[in-house]
């Protein structure tokens, strides 16, 4: 199906309805509707009454052989009411509603042009479009950009200011946010210390993971007489790669493997007693090493004890215990005569 539009179109019915039967005879110098339309071709038609003052404009469908369907009436003459009986001449003409000049200037309304080739138009603000095919649309003109857009938008990529693609030269950006990236090789993508927490070491070469921790003066008191103690140290005075727990299990963990040297001291004072208090290391809640018990007569005494152990770097743990005699019930807070230290000191 096609509109169409031919000059010098003209026939007679007598059909006073659609669909119109036509005469298929042309007045000399023109042409029937079936040298010019095929069957559903559609086409600006004017039919006018021989002896009645009757006449309107309408699409038309070419239906069938030297027939016409009329679609909705575009004008007619004043009162129109239908065609009385007679002749009616039937005309493919241009219809003032219809009508797109080619050679001059006109304006259009709700006209739809197929494929137009428009030259140096103005646009005008087009409620819809597609400009998927469009060329030579300047950047600085799309409206809704944030800040620094246009001007990014402008620069190669791969060069500094400009926007990332997939698969592109990152270049080098003054700041940004890798949390969603992936496949970025430690060996040469990352610099400086990685924390404990982020699975590294959280340490330099010159640390080793050292700590020292103690009790700020502080007393340890309620303690078990006769028996091994869990000794509370509060203060870190250095935990460098933050392995040490001074809050809830007072353990040092390390979470590099290796082996270790671990001193644990630990003081005690009471009213009176024969024997003195002993530092105890514990690893992984077993007793490990003990100071030396000696027969004493003042009421003040404190113990020493250091060991190199092995630690897995994952869930081994040292904690520092005290061995309080009969009759002592409290453990030294001085930060001289109560603490636990260590460092790495290999593997």
């Amino acid at each position: 199906m096609a509109y169409i539009s031919a000059d010098r179109v003209r026939d007679t019915t007598t059909s006073t309805s659609s669909p119109l039967t036509l005469s298929g005879t042309a007045p000399i110098g023109y042409r029937t509707f079936s040298t010019v339309c095929s069957v559903s071709d559609t086409f600006p038609v004017f039919l006018v009454h021989r002896t009645a003052a009757t006449w309107l404009t309408a699409i038309g469908t070419y239906s069938a052989s030297n027939q016409i369907t009329l679609g909705t009436n575009i004008s007619n003459s004043p009162g129109f009411a239908g065609f009385a009986p007679g002749t009616i001449d039937v005309v493919m003409g241009v219809l003032a509603s219809k009508d797109v000049l080619t050679d001059m200037t006109q304006t259009l309304t709700n006209k739809t042009l197929t494929s137009p080739t428009l030259t140096t138009p103005v646009l005008g603000t087009p409620a819809s479009g597609n400009l998927a095919s469009c060329t030579g649309y300047p950047i600085a003109s799309v409206s809704g950009q944030g800040t620094g857009v246009a001007t990014a938008l402008g620069v190669n990529v791969g060069t500094a200011g400009a926007f990332v693609v997939n698969g592109g030269v990152l270049g080098t950006p003054s700041s940004g946010a890798l949390s969603s990236c992936t496949a970025l090789p430690l060996t040469t993508g990352v610099t400086g210390i990685l924390p404990a927490a982020n699975g590294g070491t959280g340490q330099t070469s010159q640390n080793h993971g050292y700590f020292y921790v103690h009790r700020n003066n502080v007393t340890q008191t309620g303690m078990t007489s006769s028996a091994n103690n869990k000794i509370q140290f509060t203060t870190e005075g250095a935990d460098v790669a933050g392995y040490f727990d001074n809050a809830t299990t007072y353990r040092y963990t390390p979470l590099v493997a290796g082996r270790y040297f671990i001193l644990c001291a630990a003081g005690a004072s009471y009213a009176s007693t024969s024997a003195t208090s002993q530092a105890i290391i514990f690893q992984n809640g077993v007793y490990k090493f003990q100071g030396n018990y000696m027969a004493i007569t003042n009421t003040n005494m404190y113990s020493l004890i250091s060991a190199v152990l092995s630690f897995n770097g994952s869930t081994d743990y040292v904690e520092g215990y005290c061995y309080l005699p009969s009759g002592a019930t409290v453990i030294d807070g001085d930060w001289g005569s109560t603490f636990l230290m260590g460092w790495r000191i290999g593997d």
